[in-house]
């Protein structure tokens, strides 16, 4: 006759749940130490360290699991966030994913559509909290569900960008659309830049200035303005640095060859 063996949730109940030690469970389903073992190897369950005591669980049963998750405000918050969190919060989330009980938790997820309905009211709840005075990374990591839960809301109706957060005020654009294509313009910017960085005797290499973060200025030489070897000789012609003898202004040439 065939021994039943145990199901791998069996056993998981039997010795982390209950806290039985494997010799007991072995004599349960009346097997060797080995040979139980073996059986848990194979199905992936972990054993206690050698000598150390038997840990019962501390959620042995949905509703243990879910009044420490309600007693610790998780059901205001992501479910990715806990998961995330610290050892204790990665802890019971593990063990309500294992146990497919995060299915059954009443997670924010499924009740924000439940609050701030509106933006305006939103909107308030946050500059009366000063959240406009913080980044948006702490709001999402933080340890108070209620921040979390509001950072949800906004970021699934996509509102930030209507809320001024002091790290995202948007600068207003100083550059008129398509200025940049005027070489007189982007000389005189070159000079600027030369003027504020006075280590450089002539304009450097691109990688250096989107270093610096001076990308327009680079884009539009590279665009309009013929590449840097070019620019730079029209710049120097500008800033009255180099005279050349015999020959037309490279300067001219540039601005006549616009009207050929």
């Amino acid at each position: 006759m065939v021994k039943e063996r145990p199901s791998k949730e069996e056993l998981e109940r039997l010795y982390w749940e209950e806290g039985m030690s494997q010799r007991k469970v072995a004599k349960k389903y009346r097997m060797s130490d080995n040979t139980l073992i073996c059986l848990m190897n194979k199905l992936n369950i972990k054993r206690r360290k050698t000598g150390g005591s038997p840990e019962r669980s501390p959620w042995p049963n949905f509703e243990s699991w879910k009044a420490y998750g309600v007693e610790r405000g998780y059901e205001l918050s992501n479910p990715e966030n806990v998961k995330k969190g610290n050892k204790e919060e990665r802890s019971w989330y593990n063990k309500g994913s294992k146990k497919r009980w995060i299915l059954k938790f009443d997670f924010n997820r499924m009740r924000l559509d439940g609050k701030w309905e509106e933006f305006q009211e939103w909107e308030r709840y946050g500059l009366e909290r000063e959240f406009n005075k913080r980044n948006l990374n702490s709001l999402r990591n933080s340890e108070n569900a209620e921040e979390r839960s509001w950072y949800c809301k906004g970021n699934k109706k996509k509102w930030f960008p209507k809320f001024e957060f002091a790290g995202l005020k948007r600068k207003k654009r100083s550059v008129k659309s398509g200025q940049w294509k005027d070489l007189q313009f982007a000389l005189q910017q070159a000079k600027l830049f030369l003027e504020k960085h006075p280590e450089y005797e002539e304009l450097p290499r691109a990688r250096i200035m989107y270093r610096l973060g001076v990308f327009t200025l680079g884009h539009a030489i590279y665009t309009y303005h013929g590449g840097f070897p070019v620019f730079r000789q029209l710049l120097n012609e500008y800033m009255g640095r180099t005279s050349v003898i015999d020959q037309p202004s490279l300067l001219e040439q540039y601005i006549g060859g616009e009207n050929d």
